[in-house]
């Protein structure tokens, strides 16, 4: 008998920093005045998250951003949580230690890549993704709903196996 436990791995927990580039700050830009470019980047990144199969919103593309991050390998991975982590994230966890936890679940996964979207709402979008075996992994992205809007946590949930014969655990 299969039984569903929620496992509730926390792989990362970043609460800052612009989430993709051309992601708007709360001001648009340092200077508080919204550069042209700005929006089309948002845009850009949206259209590209839609691309792939992810929900056409904020939380799509952090979401997209975050799985080509751990797909691309340890430097995208770093690249993309120093773009991401205030100094409050990193006090709370550091820069090698989030990166240890990275290297753990890459050895683990390898490639990820978006089979579906079985739940998306406003910061939240439950996703299925297949890792490099071909096994597929249920993925709990949360994404603040208000600008800056940042990544609040990746989490994965898993289906375990009980033991027994015929779902009886005799």
């Amino acid at each position: 008998m299969n039984r569903k436990i929620v496992i509730g791995i926390t792989l990362l927990l970043v609460c800052a920093g612009p989430v993709i580039a051309g992601a708007p700050s709360k001001t648009g830009s340092k200077s508080g005045v919204k550069t042209a470019a700005e929006p089309a980047a948002a845009d850009s990144a949206k259209r590209h998250a839609s691309r792939d199969g992810w929900p056409d919103t904020r939380t799509g593309a952090v979401a997209a951003g975050w799985v080509e991050a751990f797909s691309g390998g340890e430097s995208a991975m770093r690249v993309f949580l120093a773009a991401n982590l205030t100094e409050e994230a990193l006090a709370r966890k550091s820069m090698s230690q989030r990166m240890e936890t990275y290297r753990s679940s890459h050895g683990r996964f390898g490639r990820l890549m978006l089979v579906s979207v079985d739940k998306h709402a406003p910061g939240e979008i439950t996703a299925m993704l297949m890792a490099s075996d071909a096994t597929e992994h249920k993925f709990v992205f949360k994404v603040m709903t208000e600008a800056p809007y940042k990544l609040v946590s990746v989490s994965l949930y898993e289906l375990q196996h009980s033991g027994g014969h015929g779902g009886f655990g005799h």
